[in-house]
């Protein structure tokens, strides 16, 4: 199954649009770690509760930023025609699935073998 160009143009305006909303979530997360750090210098009474809400908005942070990572490689992928394609077993990803998931990476067979697999830190994404 090749992606035909109206679709191609489908994916990529969704992936842009999921992209603006992570940067701007992003932005709003930083800016509350931010405050929450502030704060922490303003109340040191209560620095464990403090500290708990940073870590908690700095995770998210870094879950977004994973996400605008993969949103960015499948922008790149549709640039030199690999989108839709599994990066493990190179066999089409299922149009519903990128519906789904539009900056999926893996076919869902490949993805639920990854899901199966022990955890590292060098894991494929």
């Amino acid at each position: 199954m090749t992606i035909s160009a109206k679709h191609l143009r489908h994916f990529e305006r969704r992936l842009r649009r999921l992209r603006a909303a992570l940067v701007h979530r992003s932005m709003q997360h930083d800016r509350e770690a931010y405050e929450i750090s502030q704060s922490r210098e303003d109340q040191r009474d209560d620095l464990a509760a403090c500290a708990s809400l940073e870590a908690f908005a700095l995770g998210i942070v870094g879950r977004d930023l994973h996400a605008l990572n993969e949103i960015d490689d499948a922008l790149d992928r549709i640039e030199t025609g690999e989108y839709g394609m599994c990066l493990l077993c190179g066999h089409d990803i299922n149009r519903s699935r990128l519906e789904a998931l539009a900056h999926a990476q893996h076919c869902i067979s490949c993805a639920n073998w990854l899901a199966d697999q022990p955890r590292t830190n060098d894991r494929a994404g």
